[in-house]
């Protein structure tokens, strides 16, 4: 099979650089409407992990957006934007996570899809709103893979506008996807900018309110019904409903919205509650009521209810929203086995009848906890033995067979029997907590040994984490899932670390005296924490490879103790770093050692590299991975001083530092 290119992460960053070095010859290049004829190099072209895409689909998408042109209003691009989404979207499958990849985009914005980005955004020689270099910013080099970015970048709007809306349950699929692209300020700004346009439901209700009603698409009313969903959102957790419940709140909010006829049909034929219900899977019976949340509600002698609300003498009420129809009920119990029962066959019942269903439980053993859950994930077993202390697993449901009764005995999963208790994890911790899986009964690890330490913190990190966001004790402990896979926006982490070498992070910028704070950024994939010190050796360590500590909690070993931390950054893994040598005959040096020449270390107390053979007043700055050709003399690899940068020969070269890094100098 043929891979698909795209760009190295290197490539974006030097592009932006150039574009703001405002290189006449560089920015030209943009103004070529037929190729961009930059000399890419052969190690900026990386692999993707998918097909590569067809080689005549950037024509295919030019073509397809002039022939739907021709027929419309000046400046109205709604048909070939449309046409051009669904063109883009059939012929790249990807996943939401492929489809966050910037590198990926901005590869396709300079080869295949450069003409088309030429066709439908042509304002680049005298751009109406902004500079020239603005306007190549925001439509040829995306820099982030945040929703705000994904949804407003010239093909990532396609792409992402139909992956939201497209219903492979309607006879015509794109039926909601072509009125979402009415509205270029809905897709872009009123819906498409807000964070609930992450749960389909929501998105696919808030259409289906429109089409319904025959609902004109206008600013004023987009921003209300956006303004109203963001309410709900902060009362409920929204991704527990369906399109039905969505829709039926706009129609209680918005009355005069709702056609009549529709009103008065609906009334006589389905009577419909102020209870809205899930989907149905074609030509399945179901006779459940229009609720959002079912509770099952197990009482010890082995009978269970379906109930809109939960029972006071229930040994057990557990909350199932209906969404949930691929999910899991997991039953629990304290001889360590474990029953999964899948949802569809608790769903498909009756609810809030008066005689109770029989054979809810096992018999042979205490039923300890439930769990519902909506995809497989993990379940963390931990149990109290005198002798051994705390010992705990973890066992995929993806493991654990299906059973068709709610009686079953289940599956032994724990050979200990003692004090246990069940936890679920999500799948995406699998990774990182590798160690702690294991199948069969046995397999458990001490939680006071120091060799499984960073595991069990992750764990407590996360629950730590779910404990503390809102309506928490009303949702299942399992994460949902994001159609948008961004990063958490808004939320920075800073590294503080004193002079003794104790450090611990922050979500606030720490006010006591510290002999650094350093704000880490949200991305910390390919990025390298710079320890820098005063006896001319530098660390490097991974971003990955930070220790796992809770916010607030002080770790000792935080730098190399020997010797003085005069500067801490973070770069790419060939970042360069600048090294100023104060000399008392000669005054200050100058040269760059390349992070590439460093290799990384495996904690933060590692000794480092020697840069610089010298304790003469060092000072250090890191500068990108990709730096002007004419600082590329600056470069030494080997343990010498460095170069004057007063003298009149290197006054080029001190002009573009100063330029850079004025505060460098200034110091």
């Amino acid at each position: 099979m043929s891979y698909q290119l795209k760009f190295a992460p290197s490539v974006t960053p030097l592009l932006r650089e150039k574009v703001k070095s405002e290189d006449e010859k560089f920015l030209n290049a943009y103004l070529r409407k037929d190729k961009f004829t930059y000399p890419f190099r052969e190690e900026d072209y990386v692999y993707c992990d998918f097909e590569k895409i067809p080689s005549n689909l950037g024509n295919q998408l030019t073509e397809t957006f002039v022939d739907n042109l021709s027929s419309e209003k000046k400046n109205d691009y709604r048909t070939a934007d449309f046409e051009c989404a669904k063109l883009l979207y059939e012929n790249l499958n990807l996943t939401p996570r492929q489809a966050a990849d910037k590198d990926f985009w901005n590869y396709l914005h300079h080869h295949d899809m450069y003409q088309y980005l030429h066709s439908r955004w042509n304002e680049i020689e005298n751009p109406s709103k902004g500079s020239q270099e603005t306007y190549i910013f925001r439509h040829w080099i995306m820099s982030l893979s945040s929703q705000k970015h994904l949804i407003n970048y010239p093909l990532t709007t396609l792409w992402w506008s139909i992956h939201l809306t497209i219903d492979n349950e309607r006879q015509e699929r794109y039926e909601l996807s072509r009125i979402y692209f009415n509205n270029n300020r809905y897709r872009t700004v009123t819906f498409g900018g807000s964070s609930y346009v992450r749960h389909k439901e929501a998105i696919l209700g808030i259409l289906e309110f429109y089409q319904e009603n025959n609902i004109p698409e206008t600013k004023e009313l987009g921003d209300k019904i956006s303004k109203f969903i963001n309410l709900l959102g902060g009362t409920k957790p929204l991704a527990f409903f369906t399109r039905d419940w969505f829709k039926f709140k706009l129609e209680e909010r918005f009355p005069k919205l709702v056609n009549k006829e529709k009103i008065g049909k609906r009334t006589k034929i389905d009577n419909f509650s102020k209870k809205p219900t899930f989907i149905a899977k074609p030509n399945e019976k179901t006779n459940i009521g229009r609720t959002d949340l079912v509770y099952f509600s197990v009482f010890k002698e082995g009978k269970y209810f379906l109930r809109s609300s939960p029972m006071k003498d229930a040994a057990f009420n557990i909350t199932i929203p209906t969404s949930y129809q691929n999910g899991y009920l997991l039953l629990c119990y304290e001889n360590g086995r474990v029953n999964k029962i899948p949802l569809s066959q608790l769903l498909n019942k009756t609810i809030d009848q008066s005689i109770p269903y029989w054979g809810g439980l096992n018999k042979e053993a205490n039923l300890i906890d439930i769990k519902c859950i909506d995809i497989e994930c993990l379940l963390l077993i931990t149990v109290d033995e005198p002798s051994q202390g705390k010992l705990g697993k973890i066992f995929r449901t993806s493991w654990l067979p299906e059973m068709e009764f709610l009686n079953s005995r289940g599956i032994k999963i724990s050979l200990h029997t003692n004090k246990l208790n069940y936890s679920i994890l999500p799948e995406t911790l699998d990774k990182r907590l590798s160690r702690l899986i294991s199948p069969g009964t046995s397999g458990f690890c001490p939680k006071n040994n120091t060799f499984y330490s960073r595991e069990w913190t992750i764990i407590q990190n996360h629950f730590r984490e779910q404990i503390n966001r809102p309506n928490s004790t009303k949702q299942p402990e399992i994460t949902f899932s994001s159609e948008f896979p961004i990063e958490k926006e808004n939320t920075h982490i800073y590294f503080n670390i004193y002079e003794t070498g104790l450090f611990f992070y922050s979500d606030q910028k720490p006010t006591e005296k510290l002999a650094f704070s350093l704000q880490l950024p949200q991305n910390r994939e390919n990025k390298y924490l710079y320890l820098c010190y005063d006896n001319g050796q530098i660390a490097k360590l991974s971003l990955k490879n930070l220790p796992d500590l809770s916010i607030d909690v002080r770790s000792r070993n935080g730098k190399y103790p020997r010797a003085g931390l005069i500067n801490l950054g973070v770069g790419e893994f060939d970042a360069n770093i600048l090294i100023c040598r104060q000399m008392r005959s000669r005054g200050r040096c100058f040269k760059i050692h390349s992070g590439e020449w460093i290799p990384e270390s495996k904690n933060l107390a590692d000794r480092g590299t020697e840069v610089v053979n010298s304790y003469n007043r060092l000072s250090y700055a890191i500068l990108p991975s990709v730096i002007d050709d004419k600082l590329v003399r600056l470069k030494e690899r080997h343990t010498g001083k460095g170069i004057l940068l007063d003298h009149p020969a290197n006054h080029v070269q001190k002009t573009l530092l100063y330029k850079q890094i004025p505060d460098f100098f200034n110091n």
